[in-house]
């Protein structure tokens, strides 16, 4: 309730910004002093005269004693000739020096400040839970002070931090601060100041250790955005740095740059509905494959937006995002003892840092509570299991931990066989071998077969990454139903084993066991399986699938070419939707993505435990040899694209180096599809409203089945 609270507050908001912003464009119209210069809505607009309209971010409020937290507050100026002045926050304290973090506010480098009501809210929780003397910066913000005044600010503050904490110019900081236990965050805008600062810092010292960097949703892009991101950057720092300066871009720096961070540990937070996620875990991957030699950790949390933390610190999402932030600090001030994750019992796999006091080891269950913090986090941790430090990212697909679990993000739904109302398919369940794993697989029969009609036999792999999805899940069955309905086909969808936990070449292996298990369950003896035996025709055996799952129907048509089938049998015809191929020359639809080859080898290492290259025939059939396509067993192929699909260079290519190699097949045909991604139809069949453009291409599909020469 909260949550839907909140977004209608937010919603509110946003249209009150636009009807505010709507105003006084209107104005401008008949007021020449009102001329818009730069429309930076939701957050300002700055007119010619030089005026800054900000529409965001501008309340403030005092310093005071927060009942909530105990947590005090109070304003100090850094330097009078800039105004730099910072707030600092001073939990309740009983004895000895306290970690000391410095905060940078978020607002795109141009609203909010260090006194917004948000932000007070948050530190004083923040530093109450950390238990750390907390000092929220308030840096300059652009138009009128573009970059670099903001990071200008941040290093000012950092070195009066230092310089306070040794000369005692400050009682908070002199007296209870501890030098040796500095940390800095900051996020969105702040957690990009935040990352800029530990790199000065390890460039030009400034007086003190950073213990560790979190980056909380932290603002980073890069050179290939849309124009709008591009602009606002260029206005945040008035043209001064394009879209590759390290600045915005961390990814563009060399490897050797990054080993000048200034600190042994960082702490990267993810909303893994954030537009700037695959720049923020880009980040993580750059850091962690540089060679600097500190530990860098990811924090995603499913289901949220960029920042939502901000504004809902009631929310349990928030909380557990709290507490490992307060956690985090309290980690990396005592490197001696053990560090343990722990998960929140439920699908959201947030996961807690905690020290581990001597009694709590990973050896020692027995649990001793014997701080503030401790307590915290344990009242807010339901059910714990030490198995949440990510491993591996692979976000929006899964996430696998250190321990070896999997939490899969997608796919893991399952809708139950039976028949279909909409097209009269009937489905049921099969198991193709129960001592290999429980291979099994989802049969398709049309409505009103007569008894004995042999029909074309469809062998189906679903696609996924090779990581998600199932035989079973909705969007396939929906997808199979219509095509089996529409082509009058059998179909066979297989149930292969995914990876990271069966990596390839496991889905091959139960590929081909499938298809022969099939070719023989066809045969005129009659085979294991009752519909196949009675329907399915082997000599009109097609094998199809859709992304990795046609990734998987070309190289089991390749292994049909050079083992054979059952009784000589040979597949009719190949269908590949939207195939899932790469290798490590970019093809032109895919240069527009710089980090591509990077992260598409990353994993593809991770769908085969890195037992093949990026150009191994499995990933990038176009490395195969013109000669050795001789093998592909199949007749003809058909092979879909969508237009605004990065893979489709690599599968028009694939047609024609089919049709100029040794292949022996009498078409190689290729069905483009204007104006779509990847794998569309999947989204329309499973939306139940169909789209003309789907029916267009499930209708080349069906044509190209039903174009069969054999017999019926």
């Amino acid at each position: 309730m909260a949550s839907r609270s909140l977004f209608a507050l937010l919603v509110v908001a946003a249209a009150m910004c636009a009807s505010v912003a709507s105003a006084l464009r209107s104005r401008a119209a008949t007021d020449p002093s009102m001329e818009v210069k730069f429309d930076f809505t939701p957050f300002l607009i700055q007119y010619r005269s030089g005026r800054v309209q900000r529409l965001m971010g501008t309340t403030v409020v005092a310093p005071s004693l927060d009942v909530r937290t105990g947590v005090v507050s109070k304003d100090v100026v850094v330097d009078r000739s800039t105004g730099l002045a910072v707030r600092l926050y001073r939990p309740k304290h009983r004895g000895g020096r306290l970690p000391v973090l410095i905060y940078f506010h978020g607002g795109a480098f141009v609203v909010e400040s260090a006194f917004d009501p948000v932000y007070h809210n948050y530190l004083n929780a923040l530093a109450a839970k950390a238990g750390a003397i907390a000092v929220s910066v308030n840096y300059r913000l652009a138009p009128e002070h573009p970059l670099p005044a903001a990071y200008d600010d941040a290093w000012t503050v950092l070195r009066w931090v230092a310089a306070d904490m040794q000369r005692g110019a400050d009682s908070w900081l002199a007296r209870r601060g501890d030098a040796s236990r500095l940390f800095v965050a900051g996020d969105s805008a702040g957690g990009n100041i935040a990352h800029n600062l530990a790199m000065r810092a390890g460039q030009h010292g400034g007086g003190a250790t950073i213990r560790g960097v979190a980056l909380l949703d932290p603002y980073f892009l890069g050179k290939y955005v849309d124009p709008t991101a591009q602009r606002a950057w260029g206005f945040i720092c008035a043209g001064r740095y394009g879209m590759e300066h390290p600045y915005v871009n961390p990814m563009a720096l060399p490897a050797a740059s990054w080993r000048r961070l200034a600190t042994s540990r960082v702490l990267m937070t993810v909303s893994d509905l954030d537009r700037l996620g695959p720049w923020q875990r880009a980040y993580v991957d750059a850091l962690r494959g540089s060679g600097w030699p500190g530990e860098a950790r990811l924090y995603v949390t499913p289901g949220e937006g960029h920042c939502y933390f901000l504004n809902n610190l009631e929310s349990p999402k928030e909380a557990m995002h709290m507490a490992t932030l307060a956690a985090y600090r309290k980690n990396i001030a005592v490197s001696s003892t053990s560090v343990l994750s722990f998960t929140v019992g439920c699908d959201d796999c947030l996961s807690v840092w905690l020290i581990s006091p001597p009694r709590f080891t990973k050896h020692n269950k027995q649990k001793t509570i014997n701080s503030v913090q401790d307590l915290v986090i344990t009242l807010l941790i339901p059910a714990m299991n030490p198995d949440t430090e990510v491993d591996f990212d692979f976000s929006p697909l899964l996430i696998r931990y250190k321990s070896g679990r999997v939490h899969r993000l997608m796919g893991t739904a399952r809708v139950d066989a039976g028949t279909d109302a909409v097209t009269g398919v009937t489905s049921k369940d099969v198991v193709i071998d129960a001592q290999s794993g429980g291979l099994a697989a989802r049969l398709y029969l049309p409505g009103g077969v007569p008894r004995c009609e042999k029909l074309p036999v469809v062998v189906y792999f679903h696609g996924g990454g090779f990581v998600v999805h199932s035989a079973f899940s909705r969007v396939h069955s929906r997808f199979l139903n219509a095509l089996v309905a529409a082509a009058g086909v059998v179909a066979v969808s297989v149930d292969y084993r995914l990876a990271p936990e069966h990596p390839l070449p496991a889905a091959y292996d139960d590929a081909w066991a499938a298809l022969r298990w099939t070719v023989a369950s066809c045969s005129a003896s009659g085979g294991p399986e009752p519909w196949l035996a009675e329907h399915g025709d082997a000599a009109r055996i097609f094998v199809a699938g859709d992304s990795a799952g046609a990734n998987i129907a070309h190289n089991v048509t390749m292994r049909a070419g050079k083992d054979g089938l059952p009784g000589g049998a040979r597949i009719e015809g190949m269908v590949l939707l939207h195939p899932f191929f790469r290798g490590g020359e970019l093809m032109p639809s895919e240069r527009a993505d710089p980090e591509l080859p990077r992260r598409a080898e990353r994993s593809w290492g991770f769908m085969c435990a890195g037992r093949y290259g990026i150009d191994h025939p499995f990933i990038n059939p176009l490395s195969t040899p013109a000669e050795e396509w001789a093998a592909l067993g199949c007749r003809r192929a058909l092979v879909t694209v969508g237009e605004l699909d990065t893979m489709r260079d690599r599968a028009r290519m694939y047609v024609e180096v089919l049709r100029g190699s040794a292949w022996e097949g009498e078409e190689a045909a290729l069905y483009e599809t204007g104006g779509e991604g990847h794998v569309y139809f999947l989204e329309e069949a499973a939306a139940a409203a169909g789209g003309d453009k789907a029916e267009a291409e499930l209708d080349a599909v069906v044509s190209f089945i039903k174009r069969s020469s054999a017999a019926t």
